[in-house]
């Protein structure tokens, strides 16, 4: 075979093989730091820009405290609002939020509480969910919004983002993922149907407590970014609506599960039968840049996760950062593939200006302090 005829062949060989998107390359580059005087994990869930505020908890053995912090990590209040005192609420602490006030809403599996930021209770209100979900010492961002921008039109979303809500499995495609109350009618409504997703025609019922939403809300436009554990898509609905408006499609670069033809309980890989060990998405952020961030686990083979285990029984891959990865998206597209976490970092929030927030824990290390890093998105 002369050389003429290896270019020809070397030339079709890179047509039919080369990858069919080609994503921009980004990267994180740390901007910043701070430090926090714990020795248990402190754990950011919201920032208030207008006063460089952070909101956060910490689990103690018997109960979770809710933090306010300043921008440096200093601790300005701290208290336990769990209990039977006339501040406190009896139920699980689910979910929490800044205002856009300053104000502080905690969800409870039935309540939702508001307080000021010195987390004196200001009003408490009932409502009902048809699946209430109980989340002791896992706090998620509360979901809230205004419908066309009217301040009495306050609705929020019962099941929290990246939580199993209990579904029966006998109707699971018929289910909607998201449940929304409205205080001002008294009302639930469930919308965003299963039905909807791309993926729904390939996942059999037997995932059952596996498959569960995701999602974060941009109230500047009234949109929700909204996948599930096992999915190859972010679909965005109008919140004025509740309607669909487009679907951005997603590729990772590891996700075996998405490749099945169908995806069931016993595809999916496992150590023992027992521990998932697949890959699933995780979570949702959405900056004021217009930038969308998914963060999603890789699978872990059983032979390293028995590795892992027989140095750490408590070890899970869900928790390792090493098998974390982010991809972002803009308001239509794909922009990147997958990028790596910085080392020991625990991505947390979404600050303004293109930047993330991320725990950093090392477990080698026994510090009395907590740790957190900010990184900017930027190109390489």
């Amino acid at each position: 075979m002369n050389l003429k005829h290896l270019l020809i062949l070397s030339f079709l060989f890179v047509a039919v093989f080369r990858p069919t998107y080609v994503y921009s390359q980004y990267k994180l580059l740390k901007s910043s730091e701070f430090r926090i005087d714990s020795f248990l994990p402190v754990e950011i869930i919201d920032y208030y820009s207008k006063n460089d505020l952070y909101l956060a908890y910490i689990n103690k053995p018997e109960v979770t405290e809710i933090l306010i912090l300043d921008q440096d990590g200093n601790i300005l209040v701290q208290k336990v609002l769990e209990g039977e005192g006339p501040d406190q609420s009896v139920a699980s602490l689910n979910s929490m939020a800044f205002t856009d006030e300053g104000n502080i809403w905690i969800q409870t599996p039935f309540q939702i509480l508001l307080y000021d930021q010195n987390l004196n209770l200001k009003k408490r209100d009932k409502y009902l969910s048809r699946s209430q979900v109980y989340l002791f010492g896992n706090m998620k961002i509360f979901s809230f919004f205004f419908q066309n921008d009217i301040p009495a039109s306050f609705s929020f979303i019962t099941n929290p983002s990246g939580v199993d809500w209990s579904m029966d499995n006998s109707d699971f495609k018929s289910r909607n993922l998201l449940e929304i109350f409205q205080p001002e009618f008294d009302k639930q409504i469930e919308f965003a149907p299963i039905s909807d997703r791309g993926i729904s025609k390939y996942i059999d019922k037997s995932i059952g407590g596996l498959y569960f939403p995701i999602y974060a809300i941009d109230r500047s436009n009234n949109k929700l970014y909204l996948t599930t554990s096992f999915d190859n898509e972010i679909t965005v609905y109008n919140l004025n609506s509740l309607r669909l408006e487009s679907s951005i499609k997603m590729e990772h670069e590891e996700f075996k599960a998405l490749k099945n033809s169908v995806i069931t309980g016993k595809s999916l890989s496992t150590y023992n039968n027992k521990i998932t060990l697949t890959a699933r998405n995780h979570k949702i952020l959405k900056s004021a840049e217009e930038l969308i961030i998914l963060n999603y686990i890789r699978e872990i083979s059983p032979l390293t996760y028995e590795k892992k285990i027989k140095s750490d029984p408590t070890y899970h891959h869900f928790k390792d950062p090493t098998y974390h990865r982010l991809i972002l998206f803009d308001q239509n597209n794909q922009l990147s593939g997958d990028i790596p976490m910085p080392k020991n970092g625990k991505l947390m929030i979404s600050l303004p200006g293109k930047r993330l927030l991320f725990q950093i824990v090392d477990p080698e290390v026994e510090e009395d302090f907590i740790r957190y890093e900010i990184y900017e998105v930027v190109k390489k």
